[in-house]
């Protein structure tokens, strides 16, 4: 999956890699990287690293590319923590905020979410994302198996940001 990726990703022009991060439950500290979402094109990675015992070493190759690659989340600052302190760190010369980069002129937000985004440049099916989970199922991250509906959303969620 990973030479998937790194070979979309890789063309003759950098290619943007979509990033997100999801926890474990933040009732039960430490709170970890729980899921790693990467997205290019149709592509999308939802890594469970909450169970990983070592990580690959062309995904930590990857996060660390320098040229090829630019990796884009929307509020990176807990996910570039999370990460690092889970030992998959992403090249911070190649780390984006959309959210500092790109904000919808019709809104008077400070900073517009990724369903904001994503339903306005996408399609409006992504501005009800967010709601489509309840605060138990975003404690469930580091749950083993992990549950198809957090899988089906990871999958969209990593799509959507890409798109965006």
């Amino acid at each position: 999956m990973m030479s998937r990726l790194k070979m979309k990703g890789g063309g003759l022009y950098p290619s943007f890699i979509r990033v997100d991060v999801e926890y474990t439950d933040e009732e039960k500290p430490p709170q970890m990287a729980a899921v790693l979402q990467l997205c290019v094109e149709e592509l999308c990675l939802v890594y469970h690293i909450a169970v990983a015992t070592k990580w690959p070493k062309c995904l930590k190759d990857c996060l660390r590319e320098k040229k090829l690659y630019t990796f884009v989340g929307f509020s990176i600052g807990g996910d570039k923590r999370v990460l690092e302190e889970s030992g998959l760190e992403i090249n911070p010369n190649n780390f984006i905020n959309m959210q500092r980069k790109w904000k919808d002129p019709k809104t008077n937000k400070y900073y517009d979410s990724l369903a904001d985004v994503a339903g306005g440049v996408i399609h409006p099916f992504y501005k009800g994302m967010k709601k489509k989970m309840n605060r138990a199922d975003h404690k469930l991250w580091g749950n083993i198996p992990l549950p198809d509906n957090l899988i089906t959303y990871a999958g969209i969620d990593a799509y959507a940001t890409y798109k965006s």
